[in-house]
């Protein structure tokens, strides 16, 4: 009985996460520091029992509402699917799109290179996507952190 409600919850909640379109640094879980130094976001989306077919799922949600912690283990066999998640979602296009860059501005590398707006419009044609029907304007899935890292990238590349 118990995990018949859970999954069910567990089902409204990623219906509910996908209905966000935005993530604002005001809804950031807060941090704890550890002795190691590093910080870690003291709310997470754990994924014990979660089927493998809905963890996926959960994860791409939850790191596009600014999830930063995924609680995962071996024995909760799901973590394959996990990591076909993440790989999905971390290998998009920003290598090619900073390569499509420079060709267009006919160089073969950029001093410096600014992150203009903390979120990328969803990609496509229009330079400013509005959603369907409306005004609003339609935001990238990509996190602006997996954009940085990109661009890390390409400054140890020398380009």
């Amino acid at each position: 009985m118990f995990l018949s409600t859970y999954y069910a919850a567990l089902d409204q909640i990623i219906t509910e996460h996908q209905k966000i379109t935005s993530f604002s640094p005001e809804m950031a879980a807060p941090m704890v520091k550890l002795s190691s130094g590093y910080e870690m976001p003291m709310v997470g989306l754990g994924t014990w029992q979660i089927k493998p077919d809905k963890v996926g799922e959960a994860v791409e949600s939850a790191l596009k509402d600014g999830y930063k912690h995924i609680d995962c283990a071996w024995m909760y066999k799901n973590q394959e699917d996990i990591g076909k998640t993440l790989k999905k979602i971390f290998s998009s296009g920003l290598k090619e799109h900073v390569k499509d860059i420079l060709k267009q501005l006919q160089l073969d590398y950029i001093d410096l290179m600014l992150i203009h707006w903390p979120m990328g419009y969803a990609e496509g044609e229009d330079p400013i996507p509005k959603k369907e029907g409306t005004d609003e304007i339609k935001f990238s899935d990509e996190d602006y952190l997996t954009t940085w890292k990109v661009l890390e990238e390409f400054v140890k590349e020398g380009k």
